[in-house]
């Protein structure tokens, strides 16, 4: 999957937004489980919390991840959907998600610098007009 050229991409679902389409269960399920955040994207804040809650409890029942109700110290091997959810948001705050792919051959280089003269020169063109 594309997760390990794009090491700083999230995947946030919401149910305002993901439950629209039939096909959010399967996204879920092909994405890396600790890429998966939740949220509401609910334009009223006294909704937020419930429909952020509905979408842990989508990703729990997707991924077959238990659903706390306390929050005890157990391995991570034991986690459920909301120690799950907690880590992830943690290393997506963290941030230093470095790619591991390479930033391209010199040829390549070259070809987009070149690529960003001719953009410089059309943009210094319409300015003379």
């Amino acid at each position: 999957m594309e997760q390990k050229r794009h090491p700083n991409v999230y995947l946030s679902l919401s149910t305002a937004i993901n439950s629209r389409s039939p096909s959010h269960i399967a996204l879920i399920r092909a994405c890396a489980p600790s890429r998966i955040l939740v949220e509401s994207d609910y334009h009223d804040a006294c909704d937020a919390p419930a429909r952020t809650w509905d979408m842990a409890c989508i990703v729990a029942e997707t991924l077959g991840w238990p659903i706390e109700d306390s929050w005890e110290d157990k391995p991570e091997s034991e986690w459920g959907v909301v120690r799950r959810l907690e880590a992830n948001w943690r290393a997506f705050l963290k941030g230093g998600h470095l790619s591991p792919v390479k930033k391209g051959t010199a040829k390549e280089r070259r070809r987009r610098d070149y690529s960003l003269d001719l953009v410089e020169s059309d943009t210094e063109r319409e300015g003379e007009s």
